[in-house]
């Protein structure tokens, strides 16, 4: 979710800004002078003129006037432009990277708004330099995405319901005006547009010479194209790839090829895809390329077959849908919606133009309360095809999202009375695909039944109840995956709900089974397989699954860049290095981990920092496992895994005379994101007042205490101990979704994390002890009540690790 984040974003921004020096340096040797002008181009020029709005203010004059001068005095007088410019540029290397996927959203345009600021304001100061322009006119054209700049779309949604929330609580003095933000970021957004071609325009006149002048011309032909700009947008193209001249590349021609395709000119179309069929490079790289030349393949059947249907002299109901889906599938909106929009006056007892209606508006930069509008027009008609359902069951759950929030914010008691109608609609739209998908219409009735059945817990907020209510659905489950071997959507629920199996043969029997012949070639869902199969063999703790799991792992097809491939191959060498002590397999698992802690995604990099720094210790350096540790808690301070394994590892190397550690461990055994971490907290207790640091009885009881409430909480009925010195933790994900291109998604994933850490010396002999001599918690002498450290203080950090 980026809603509460983004109420905050300005305000980071000011935040970040005072621990970041930016200095303002003299000009001297190592400072490159602005280069001159280039000579006009009087082909640029023309470009230049057509796009440009005239002049636009900055957009840091859209900000609230206290925001604005506590932004300006923390990032300081400077107008340098080359601070400027180091600034944008890796924020926008950041972009590139990640885009708008994921949680780190807002702190990724943090970065760049930031850099926008500096910018700006050496614009403003008269800069004109062609790296400084360039890099503007790029941030500009990221915030001009539809994503940000539809006024109903899904972005501009989260920051209404921003607003609403904040209109909930009075400010106080000192602090932002979350409402005037909210209206200041949306006016921000709906300028990038001007700003983007006001920028590009003078690069184009002062430095038409720039090596990056071709990519500048494709932004803007996408520009273009999103502005129903057609023959402007190809001829912009064309210019772009010809300026390239040898250095065109294959992508470059099938960009073309797909602007010239949504543009419905076939000839040109032709001949840039065949131009960029011409492909050379690595494996990755022909990956790559081949699933853009798909998409473009896919994009020219599409064109061609519009072109057909436009040809007919008299076109019927049938076809008249058909061209407005193929209208959106080419981004052609306002010719979508003209036909759509025809066919729903000369129809008006027919479901299928509101269905396409709602499609339309999901594509329009994700207007999911539009997109249910039109769903609920549709209702009560006739002839709902499978196009309808699929969209119904996509936006309908999105949009009561957007209306249930303010409703929770504003404490209002009737949401459950909301989401009653909600799955009833649901239900209902499950009933309707039943003809056209019996496979998926089953998943999704079970899932709308299974959140009734929790409706109460989960109101209640009583999430261990919620959970309990899961423990029948792998009954219900295992005969759809009989019934339907084939559904990949089955499969997943299938997968998931072994998560909710109360004995271990009924858990492992669901992933142990192979996907059927039709999926066999679906490396996502091998891959889910292999890491279910991986979770439930450790919260089980069954090492008879090892043999089998390790080579399904192994069998797992490669892809360039899959992270979550390459953290499953080092957990289950990790494995194989805990249980066989085979040092060879420890090592490899090692180089894995380090780099994922190079290169892979920010929520993977504390665990593999984590994970590295217990391979290491393992591994005989416990120098260079502290240090990962350290590193780990540096990257997220709620690792409270690292945090476990930098105090045990301490304690092995000093003893246990230290009192923080016994605060850290207390700090694991009440915080820790899992039971087998917080008893594993508990028995290290035990273990530092062995060696004399501690009530030695009292941590007993306190072990014996924490065990029993960890069992008697615990769903499946057995409580993992982590003997393999590994767990996994995460959460499911079960949700329906829509977008133009994918069409509805039944998002039904149990996203998980593996940590290793240090187990507790002695912990079956304190099992032994507990079973023979159960006991209560009280005060012990250190940190007061089991779970509760007198202070956090400082991060552990030993004395001397040799």
């Amino acid at each position: 979710m980026v809603g509460r984040p983004l109420a905050w974003l300005l305000w980071a921004m000011v935040a970040a800004s005072c621990t970041r020096t930016t200095t303002t340096r003299a000009p001297g040797p190592e400072t490159a002078p602005t280069k001159p002008p280039a000579k006009p181009d009087p082909q640029l020029l023309a470009v230049a003129d057509a796009v440009d709005p005239g002049p636009q203010k900055p957009l840091l004059t859209a900000l609230p006037g206290p925001l604005r001068g506590m932004l300006e005095a923390a990032l300081g007088a400077t107008t340098d432009r080359e601070v400027a410019t180091r600034e944008i540029r890796e924020a926008l290397m950041n972009w590139d990277k990640l885009g708008t996927s994921g949680d780190q959203l807002p702190l990724r345009l943090l970065a760049l708004g930031r850099g926008l600021v500096l910018a700006e304001r050496a614009v403003a100061a008269g800069d004109s330099d062609a790296e400084l322009l360039l890099a503007l006119s790029q941030v500009y054209s990221i915030l001009d995405l539809p994503i940000f700049t539809m006024q109903q779309g899904i972005f501009q949604q989260v920051l209404q319901t921003a607003a609403k929330l904040a209109q909930s609580g009075a400010s106080k003095p000192g602090e932002i005006d979350l409402v005037a933000l909210m209206a200041a970021l949306k006016d921000m957004f709906e300028r990038a547009g001007p700003l983007h071609r006001r920028t590009a325009a003078e690069l184009l006149r002062k430095h038409g010479d720039h090596p990056e002048v071709p990519r500048v011309l494709g932004r803007l032909a996408d520009d273009a194209l999103r502005r129903d700009q057609y023959a402007q947008a190809v001829a912009w193209r064309q210019m772009a790839v010809a300026r390239l001249g040898a250095k065109v590349t294959a992508s470059e021609q099938l960009e073309l090829a797909r602007t010239c395709y949504r543009a419905l000119e076939l000839a040109c179309g032709d001949a840039a895809l065949a131009r960029g069929r011409d492909f050379t490079g690595d494996e990755k790289a022909k990956a790559e390329h081949e699933k853009k030349l798909t998409w473009t393949e896919k994009t020219a059947k599409q064109a061609r077959r519009a072109v057909a249907l436009a040809g007919e002299s008299q076109p019927s109901l049938t076809t008249g849908l058909e061209r407005g889906h193929l209208m959106i599938d080419l981004d052609r909106n306002a010719d979508a919606e003209a036909l759509f929009a025809g066919l729903k006056a000369k129809y008006p007892e027919d479901a299928r133009p509101y269905g396409g209606l709602a499609k339309l508006a999901v594509q329009r930069g994700g207007d999911f309360k539009a997109a249910a509008q039109q769903v609920a027009l549709g209702k009560p008609l006739a002839n709902k095809d499978r196009e309808f359902y699929e969209v119904a069951l996509g936006t309908v759950g999105v949009n009561f999202f957007y209306e249930a929030l303010p409703q929770i914010a504003e404490g209002k008691q009737d949401v459950q009375a909301m989401a009653t109608l909600m799955l009833t609609d649901l239900r209902g739209y499950a009933e309707g695909l039943r003809a056209f998908d019996p496979a998926r219409a089953a998943v999704v009735e079970l899932i709308v039944r299974e959140v009734q059945t929790a409706m109460p817990a989960l109101v209640s907020g009583d999430g261990t109840e919620a959970l309990q209510t899961l423990r029948t659905l792998p009954a219900q489950v295992g005969p759809m995956g009989v019934k339907f071997p084939d559904s990949p959507d089955v499969r997943r629920l299938v997968l998931l709900a072994a998560n909710f199996a109360t004995d271990a043969e009924t858990a492992l029997a669901a992933v142990r089974a192979p996907l059927s012949p039709a999926l066999a070639k679906d490396a996502a869902l091998q891959l889910a397989r292999a890491s279910a199969w991986l979770d439930l063999a450790l919260a089980w703790e069954k090492a008879e699954e090892m043999p089998a799991m390790v080579t399904a792992i192994a069998d797992l097809r490669p892809v360039a860049g899959d992270h979550a491939l390459t953290a499953l191959q080092a957990a289950a060498l990790a494995l194989r290095f805990n249980g066989q002590s085979d040092k060879a397999a420890g090592e490899q698992a090692a180089e894995l981990y380090a780099k994922l802690a190079r290169e892979g995604p920010t929520e993977l990099r504390a665990a593999a920092l984590n994970n590295l720094g217990v391979l290491r210790a393992e591994l005989g350096d416990p120098q260079k496992a502290i240090e990962h540790l350290s590193e780990a808690l540096a990257q997220d301070d709620k690792a409270k895994t690292a945090l476990l394994n930098l105090a045990a590892l301490v304690l092995s190397v000093e003893g246990g005379q230290r009192t923080e550690l016994n605060d850290a461990f207390a700090i694991v055994a009440r915080d820790g994101m899992t039971a087998t971490l917080r008893v594993q907290a508990e028995a290290w207790r035990h273990v530092q007042a062995q060696r004399g640091a501690g009530d030695v009885e009292q941590t007993r009881a306190d072990f014996v205490a924490a065990l029993a409430k960890e069992r008697k909480s615990e769903f499946r009925g057995n409580l993992p101990l982590g003997r393999w010195g590994l767990l996994s933790s995460g959460s499911f994900q079960v949700s329906f979704f829509y977008s133009a291109t994918q069409g509805f998604e039944i998002r039904n994933a149990l996203a998980t994390t593996v940590w290793l850490f240090l187990p507790a010396p002695g912990l079956d002999v304190l099992l032994a002890e507990a079973q023979r001599k159960p006991g209560k918690a009280g005060k012990s002498d250190k940190a007061g009540k089991a779970g509760e450290p007198r202070k956090a203080g400082k991060p552990v950090a030993p004395r001397k690790a040799g």
